[in-house]
Parts: structure tokens; sequence; C-alpha cells
């Protein structure tokens, strides 16, 4: 007897007209924290201002061709960088890397949806995951691993779709090899779960006309599975080009010394803990722990609600259903086994911990019993999301302080030095100001350091014989290792957050003479008390004047 051609999991729950509105209000609402101050309590976020400053390269004044190169190829970045450049023509570098956070938070909801719906779950859990697109790694300012979160849902529920449909052409191909291949440019290591998770809907799904007897379909779904190859290729063509892997991130900072660098792991017992700190834990005041407590109690009410749909009981069917299972244990698995840390790389193991939460909102199966109840507890969700970040974000601006005040006097193109003596914030756990020399640069043009340029995954390079003297090792964390007799003529400004304590006798030792321009709030701006006559690098001192460097420094 022939069997029946298995039902397509995007067939069973139907997307309604009122979800559709509820995302639209769910995106809406979780735009408002972005834009409830000019400056986001995110960490590395100054430092993609000052890149795609650099990319967009809009006032010859700011002499970024002169100090800087771009190696667009190096770099796994390129995805949110290109489309950052492209806005920033527009609205500014700085608003332009806001709104690229913003299209990650605004698209999660949506995304998730799109993934349940194509598992065959209800779609409306893509409400639920709302407190996660301000997760830990948002405020740490990871713009291309939160950027990857809702392409991830895009490609799993597009892949879990197409390894069961009827027909797998060339129109399949190209779309499977262009989402490989953003994945891959959105970040690696998302890509690099991605393609696991690519063997295992493959292994798993059913395949229309299999019945009974799946292994003669095998070979069919994994060769399909052969749609992500681009992007594997090119993850091994960057591993190499790169030198990542060899050098680790810090490769261009310290030379070697980097590539030597053991892997750490946490103690055993606090590996589940580092877990739930990495999904949502940045504000002293614990509120956003509490949006997790919320998230939790949602998730067991909307799976309350859900009634099991009947399935034909063949064992492809029964196969598949275990896929969102089997995918969050290899996602628990993967957090509680890898690596802390790796050759500069960290955090390397947290960061299963936003892609846990979201593939743990495909367990709930069924539809809705009652859809209006599911779309309310997933509104007042983000509501409660988006109330308890806005109020968070418009504090934090107080605290940032006039710092478009302070750096207003810096001339165009100048070469700046930023010591952030102060870099801790009342509002979140993060040391939130430790990469703000990027405001000046995206202002001012010229080299404000410390910047990624230093690191090896940046697609951005110094001109060598324009570049700063090579700084120590984790500079950005030690402003008492800036030697001003070594590197005082080279920079033009030092700007320092002090909070109002001036730093200048721990700062300025040797070297030339440094006077005050502009103090305000816990910003000081200092500049050399005389400027030689000479073109702009000639104060540049050799190579070789290392003496008293960080030993990995001076290599």
């Amino acid at each position: 007897m022939s069997s029946q051609p298995s039902p397509q999991p995007s067939d069973v729950i139907p997307w309604t007209r009122w979800l559709t509105f509820s995302l639209a209000v769910s995106s809406a609402l979780l735009a408002l924290p972005l834009f409830s101050g000019t400056y986001l309590p995110y960490l590395d976020l100054p430092q993609h201002v000052g890149a795609v400053s650099i990319l967009a390269d809009g006032d010859p004044a700011f002499r970024f061709s002169h100090y800087y190169s771009v190696d667009l190829l190096g770099s796994p970045y390129l995805l949110p960088y290109l489309i950052a450049t492209g806005l920033a023509w527009v609205f500014g570098p700085a608003l332009a890397v806001k709104l690229l956070f913003a299209l990650a938070a605004v698209s999660l909801p949506w995304a998730m949806a799109w993934a349940a719906h194509r598992f065959g779950r209800d779609p409306a859990v893509g409400l639920l995951a709302a407190p996660f697109a301000f997760g830990t790694f948002a405020f740490m300012g990871f713009l291309n691993f939160v950027l990857s979160f809702p392409l991830f849902l895009l490609w799993i529920g597009w892949w879990r779709g197409a390894v069961s449909a009827p027909k797998f052409g060339v129109s399949q191909w190209l779309v499977g090899g262009l989402l490989s291949i953003t994945l891959f440019y959105g970040h690696v290591m998302t890509f690099g779960f991605a393609a696991g998770a690519c063997g295992l809907i493959a292994l798993l799904a059913e395949t229309p006309g299999e019945g009974h007897r799946p292994w003669p379909a095998l070979a069919t779904r994994l060769l399909r599975g052969l749609h992500f190859l681009p992007g594997v290729l090119l993850f091994g063509a960057w591993s190499m080009w790169s030198g990542t892997a060899s050098k680790g991130e810090l490769g261009r900072m310290v030379g070697k010394a980097i590539a030597n660098e053991a892997p750490r792991w946490d103690g055993h017992l606090d590996r589940l803990k580092v877990l739930l700190d990495y999904s949502l834990s940045v504000y002293p005041d614990a509120s956003d722990e509490w949006l997790l407590f919320g998230w939790l109690l949602a998730v067991i009410v909307f799976a309350l609600l859900c009634r099991r749909t009947a399935v034909i009981g063949t064992r492809a069917h029964f196969r598949a259903g275990l896929l969102p299972g089997l995918l969050v244990l290899s996602a628990l698995t993967l957090g509680l086994l890898m690596p802390a840390n790796y050759r500069g790389i960290w955090p390397i193991a947290a960061r299963m911990a936003p892609l846990l939460a979201l593939l743990v909102l495909l367990l709930p199966r069924g539809r809705v019993v009652w859809a209006p109840a599911a779309l309310v507890l997933g509104l007042g969700l983000t509501g409660a999301t988006s109330y308890v970040h806005a109020q968070h974000i418009e504090d934090f601006q107080a605290e940032v302080g006039p710092l478009g005040e302070v750096i207003e006097p810096i001339d165009k193109g100048a070469r700046v030095m930023t010591l952030i003596w102060d870099r801790g914030s009342r509002i979140v756990r993060w040391p939130a100001f430790m990469h703000y020399s990027q405001y000046v640069l995206a202002e001012r043009g010229g080299v404000s350091e410390f910047s990624f340029v230093n690191f090896t995954k940046s697609p951005i390079h110094y001109v060598e014989d324009h570049a700063p003297l090579r700084l120590p090792a984790r500079f950005e964390w030690m402003p008492h290792a800036y030697n001003h007799a070594r590197d005082g003529d080279w920079y033009t400004y030092v700007l320092m957050r002090d909070g109002g304590r001036t730093r200048a006798h721990q700062s300025f030792r040797g070297g030339p003479q440094m006077r005050l321009v502009k103090r305000a709030g816990p910003w000081a701006l200092y500049e050399k008390a005389h400027q030689p006559k000479a073109t702009a690098d000639s104060a540049r001192l050799p190579k070789e004047a290392t003496a008293g460097l960080h030993p990995a420094a001076a290599q």
C-alpha cells in the first residue's frame, strides 16, 4: 500500500490577522526604548559607531583615508557594517548603528513566529521572544551577534519547510545558499550552531512519500542540506585569511603571545548560572531578571493553553516531533561544555544562552485553545519589557553627562587618546563607558584610541606609516598603562572620564605639557600646551620605542 504524503508543518496552524496586528504592536513597543535617549548603555556600541564612521568616510577633514585602510574580505562582520554604512550616509553613524540594533529587536518576534509556524507550532509564541530583544548580549553591544538571532530563526524556519517540501529546485538552492552566506556574515558562532542544526533537521525531518520507510529518503534530505555549503566555504576561507584561528582575537595587538593562550572553562557548578546571567541580567536592581521569571511563567501558561493537533502516527512524524527538543538539548549541551574563552575570544559558551531560550519557544505543541489569551499574554510581556528598558535608558542619559560639549573643541582629524578612569555605571552592571572614545572619532574624525581597529576581526586596519604605537593588551581596562612620555608627542588631545576627580597627575608623567581645555561633569579634555610646527605624523615615535611596555605589547 502506498503511503500518503506527509503534511507540511506550516499547514497545521494558520497565521491570523490578529497575530499580524499583535506582532506589529510588539515591534513598536520594542523600538521605543532604543529611542528614549541619545546614548545607549551598550558596551561595544561606540566601537561599531567608530567603524561605521570610517567606512562611510563622509567628511574629508576627518582624514580617515590617511589613517585607515579597509579589508572587508578579512572580516566576518561584513553584513551589519555594510548595512550600517549605507544608513550612515543618510542618518549619520551613531543613528545608523542604533537603527541596526532596533532592526534586531523589532524583527525578533516576527522571526520567532515564522520559525514556530514552519515547525508546526502556534506562531503566537513569537510574542514571547520580546524580552530577548534586550538580552545581556545586546547590552554588551554585540551588534553582529544579536542581529544574527532573527537571521537564524528565519533560516531555521525556511529549512524546516524546505527539507520536507515535495520539490527542492534551483530556486530553493539559491535561497538556501544565500541564507547560509547571510548567516556567516551575521555571526560566525551562530553560523556554526546553524550548521549543526542543518544536519540534525535533515536527519529527523519527514520527507513527502516516505511513510514508514524513512531511510530511502535520507539521501534526499542530506543532499538538500548541502545548501549550507557556500557559507561553510566562506567560513574556511575567512579562518585562513584573517589569522583569527592561529592568533586569536587580539592577534594584531599582541603579536604571537595570544596564540598560546589556553582555553578556560567556568566551574562545573557555575555553568548553568552563567547561561542565566547571559540571558537577562544587566541591571543592578534586577528588574530584567524579573522579566526572565515572567518569561518562564508566560511560556508555561502558553504551553498549557496549547491543545495537541491530530497527526498521522508514522515514525516520520514521531521523529520530526522530537526535533525541537533535540535542538534545545544541543544548545544546552554546547553551553555547558564549551570553554568560557579562548585566545582572547570571550565569552564563548555563554553565547548559547539566547539561542537556547529562543529554541525553547519551539517546544509547546499544538494550537492555542483561546487565541486572545495568548495574544494578551505576549503583548503584556512585551509591554513590561519596553517599560523596564525605556526607564533605564532614560535614566542613563544623566549619567553620560555633557560629552558632546566637552569634545566640541577638538579639531577635525585630530589624534585623541581617551582614558576612561570612571568606566562603571549605576544603571547597568557593565562598564558602559569603556569605549566612548569612538564617539569622539564619529564626531571629529582622525584617530581615537582605544579602538577595535587593533582587533584581528576588524574590517579596518591602520595604515602602517600613520599608525599609533601599539598599545598594551587589554589597554581599555587599564588607563594607568598610558605612557605619556612615550605616546604624548603623537596624540594632540587626551580625553578623560574621571568622575570629576582629576587624574592629570597620574596620566601626564613625562612627555609634553598638557593644558585643560574643558571640564564638564565627569569629562575633561586636555590639549598639548605647545603644538609642534611639523607635519601631521612627524611626531610619531619609532616602532622600537617600546621600553617599559607590557611584555605582550612589545612583540
